[in-house]
């Protein structure tokens, strides 16, 4: 029994000291403002939401960011950071998919891997979906994102925004697997011994 307990107690150690030595996840939001054309499936300005199916973004500055996104400054003049989008398909499906960076500001990049029609009505399109934070200094970031434009005119104004959010850390699935595990050892010494 002795043994057992050192050997979990061993385990549960090197499996604090692994999530140790990973970075952590990105927190904080940005939000991005701009130019956009909305097309249609032909690649002409839409004339109205309800035939637009993709996005050409022309020129986009950050707003506002906090959190781990506060290093990339605002708007100011001159903006702090320098942002691009790269243009994609929004409908029937995305395109690419994923579009692989969506955005990228100073040494964050956000890989949008899924995309939902919130509203498209002739005068208002919204998008919402998920995506990757990438960053060298952080771990791979699940995130949110929004999009909104209510200007079919070339050079429409957009706001985009993104949030990093709660996941479930592995190493709390890895110490109920190491308590489990010991449960599990417990029960079949006890069985053995009687």
């Amino acid at each position: 029994m002795k043994k057992i307990i050192q050997l979990l107690t061993t385990v549960g150690a090197f499996a604090l000291a692994s999530t140790n030595a990973h970075a952590a996840l990105v927190t904080g939001s940005i939000t991005f403002t701009g130019g956009v054309m909305v097309e249609d499936v032909n690649g002409n300005l839409a004339t109205d939401f309800t035939t637009a199916t993709q996005l050409d973004f022309l020129v986009a500055n950050i707003l506002s960011s906090d959190g781990d996104f506060a290093v990339l400054g605002s708007s100011l003049s001159p903006p702090a950071e320098t942002v691009t989008f790269n243009d994609f398909q929004f409908s029937p499906v995305l395109s690419p998919s994923p579009v692989d960076p969506l955005w990228a500001a100073g040494d964050f990049e956000f890989d949008l891997e899924n995309i939902t029609i919130e509203s498209q009505t002739s005068g208002f399109l919204s998008l919402a979906g998920t995506g990757t934070i990438l960053n060298a200094a952080f771990d791979d970031t699940p995130g949110t994102w929004t999009f909104s434009t209510q200007n079919t005119s070339a050079g429409g104004v957009f706001s985009f925004s993104a949030n990093s959010t709660a996941v479930p850390e592995p190493s709390t699935y890895a110490m109920f697997g190491i308590a489990f595990l010991g449960l599990g050892l417990v029960g079949y010494r006890k069985r053995r011994a009687a």
